[in-house]
């Protein structure tokens, strides 16, 4: 009878997460406020579920830290760009917010890597300008 008392006593501390009685307390986790750069520019991307980006064209410059806000419809989508370093899903009614440092100068596509969204035409271009952002 005693070794069930102490089985349950062990396995109650174990799942509980606390320490048994005469030993040292873990030490807590303290928050820590974390804060993203202010970006350079906002803009908006519709993940649509007729399978397009609504609008299929950005711009920016090089240099240039971009807020992206994507907005997703009724169907999972998502947002991906190697050359933007970027895959991001985007889930049914959600927003997602990611920040984007733009690379050098170019045309940098991204599309839904989602079965048969790419193939269905839902893909798109980010176009860099060689004109570098301001510090």
């Amino acid at each position: 009878m005693k070794f069930r008392v102490a089985l349950v006593l062990a396995v109650g501390t174990v799942l509980s997460g606390c320490s048994p009685p005469g030993s040292a307390a873990r030490p807590s986790a303290t928050a820590t406020a974390v804060t993203a750069p202010k970006p350079d520019t906002t803009q908006f991307v519709r993940l649509l579920d007729s399978r397009r980006f609504d609008p299929a064209r950005l711009s920016g410059r090089a240099g240039e830290l971009v807020e992206l806000v994507l907005v997703g419809g009724d169907q999972k989508h998502d947002f991906t760009s190697p050359g933007l370093n970027v895959n991001i899903d985007v889930l049914p009614h959600r927003v997602e917010v990611i920040q984007v440092r733009l690379p050098a100068a170019g045309t940098y596509d991204f599309w839904s890597g989602q079965p048969g969204d790419r193939d269905g035409g839902m893909a798109g271009q980010f176009v860099v300008d060689a004109t570098t952002a301001p510090s």
